[in-house]
């Protein structure tokens, strides 16, 4: 419907855009959000064993992903990621941070140094986060 709409809406939405991008604020029609439960591991019937998922608006994700281009322009034309930054960027991937620690080692190896590894896994990251903290978080937003 936006697709066929975008003659209609696309200049409303643009002052809208830039606005939002000037005052640094973001609408706050565009922070309501349907919120589900998504069911993660062990027994459906524990609250503990889900997380929350925000349904945002398609006009919320446009102005998300015009403010990641913004972001990701701004961050490469002042460099200020480092070159081994590779999670999360383009035509960086997780393969060239594996190929990178794999010469290290071998280059160590070459030489007779040893080599030591930490790695770390954050997968559970979202388990440690405070769930009464965010629970009131999440009441003050409108489903």
């Amino acid at each position: 419907m936006l697709k066929t709409l975008k003659g209609v809406l696309s200049y409303p939405l643009e002052i809208i855009y830039n606005h939002s991008f000037e005052s640094g604020t973001v609408p706050d029609q565009f922070k309501i959000a349907k919120v589900i439960p998504i069911h993660k591991k062990s027994s459906v019937h524990t609250i503990s064993n889900y997380r929350p998922i925000s349904l945002l608006s398609n006009f919320n994700k446009i102005i998300e992903k015009l403010m990641h281009n913004r972001l990701i322009n701004y961050i490469e034309k002042q460099s200020i990621l480092i070159s081994n930054q590779f999670g999360f960027r383009s035509k960086h991937s997780t393969i060239h941070a594996l190929l990178l620690l794999a010469d290290k080692i071998q280059t160590a190896t070459d030489k007779g140094v040893y080599s030591c590894g930490i790695f770390l896994d954050l997968s559970k990251a979202f388990d440690t986060v405070n769930h009464s903290v965010l629970f009131v978080e999440f009441t003050s937003v409108r489903v």
